[in-house]
């Protein structure tokens, strides 16, 4: 049973740990989040690249975010509050808040990380020792879509996947390659999640 995984070193059955840690992320309430970029950038809107994002998710619709990037030729940051069905972002020239189409919203993505690890394929796995699990595999593209946009056809990417061994949550997860047409080949895109369950107040803006 995936209980046992983590006092069974080798071998990990893969298929069952993608499993559990799934059935333990869909019972988190919230958690804070990291999006940072190795090589590459995320366009959240035209013109806005985004290079590192930081915030937290309150299950099941809402989200808070600060982000930097490159507005053009400009260095910029900003916010984006998701509450509900409803999503707004600051202008990166003005800092104004403004209402924006909930689709850019990465809630949806957070709402389907199970869904996202029962996807994986090709899969191996190993321990590091530090009570961490490393899965490595590939993942749909479209996978990313709620995250970053249209995503190109029929395409995957490398994925490795780092799972708590007692509590099974998801910890980081780094996805490597080409994931929307206008990013380079060379993109890695790496996700940290921490802070699960404490209590965090987001709320339209004002």
């Amino acid at each position: 049973p995936a209980e046992t995984l983590a006092s069974t070193p080798t071998p990990i059955n893969t298929r069952a740990l993608l499993e559990r840690a799934g059935r333990a992320m869909e019972e988190v309430s919230s958690f804070e989040f990291r999006l940072d970029h190795e090589s590459g950038g995320t366009v959240l809107m035209p013109n806005l690249v985004i290079r590192e994002i930081e915030g937290q998710v309150v299950r099941p619709d809402k989200i808070s975010i600060e982000f930097k990037g490159r507005f053009g030729n400009f260095a910029v940051k900003g916010s984006l509050i998701s509450v509900r069905d409803t999503s707004y972002m600051t202008n990166p020239l003005t800092d104004a808040w403004e209402e924006v189409p909930p689709d850019i919203s990465p809630v949806r993505f957070f709402n389907k990380i199970a869904d996202m690890m029962s996807q994986v394929t090709q899969t191996s796995a190993a321990s590091d020792g530090n009570n961490l699990l490393r899965i490595r595999g590939r993942l749909p593209a479209k996978t990313l879509e709620p995250l970053v946009g249209p995503t190109v056809t029929d395409a995957t990417i490398a994925v490795e996947l780092v799972i708590h061994s007692s509590k099974f949550y998801l910890v980081e997860a780094t996805f490597d390659g080409r994931v929307m047409e206008s990013e380079d080949a060379d993109t890695v895109r790496r996700i940290t999640l921490l802070r699960f369950n404490e209590s965090f107040t987001i709320e339209p803006p004002e």
